[in-house]
């Protein structure tokens, strides 16, 4: 529950500091401490639903806000946001039919995914370029693959898993 809070209390942070205080010199740095905050809260994942469902809204949310932010055209990212939320929807409801649980299996593969996600977070508010996209977008897919393997092999959900191999 604290780390709903938190989260939440991040999300409204940015949305004041992004489309209230940007005219501060280092708005972008303050932004960049909020995602790096909500990285490390990402990487202390626990089978709770309600901090699940929060992790996935969080980053949903701050993607929208940066991409809102920067003036960035949502629609021309938008056949590769697709496919890959089709990928980790899909990836999340396998794993609630499989085990009844909505915490997702994690593999060290999905938690490097969730780190170039934030390398191309940072990018983009940093310096408006897209150079992450590539990485961000085939290890995003290369992962949800990996992890539909793993839902597939395993019998039993067990929250943190090495690989498929």
């Amino acid at each position: 529950m604290i780390k709903l809070i938190i989260r939440f209390l991040l999300v409204v942070a940015t949305c004041v500091v992004l489309f209230r205080y940007k005219y501060l010199d280092n708005y972008d740095l303050i932004i960049e401490v909020f995602l790096i905050i909500g990285l490390i809260l990402n990487y202390g994942k626990n089978e709770n639903t309600v901090e699940a469902l929060s992790n996935y809204f969080y980053w949903l949310i701050m993607i929208f806000l940066i991409f809102l932010h920067t003036k960035i055209d949502l629609f021309s990212f938008i056949d590769a946001f697709i496919i890959l939320l089709a990928f980790k929807t899909f990836v999340l409801f396998l794993n609630y039919f499989k085990y009844q649980k909505v915490a997702v299996v994690s593999s060290y593969l999905s938690k490097i995914w969730i780190f170039t996600f934030y390398l191309y977070l940072t990018e983009i508010i940093l310096n408006s370029t897209h150079g992450f996209r590539n990485l961000f977008f085939n290890i995003g897919i290369i992962s949800a693959i990996e992890t539909i393997l793993i839902i597939s092999r395993n019998k039993e959900w067990k929250l943190n898993t090495v690989s498929f191999w």
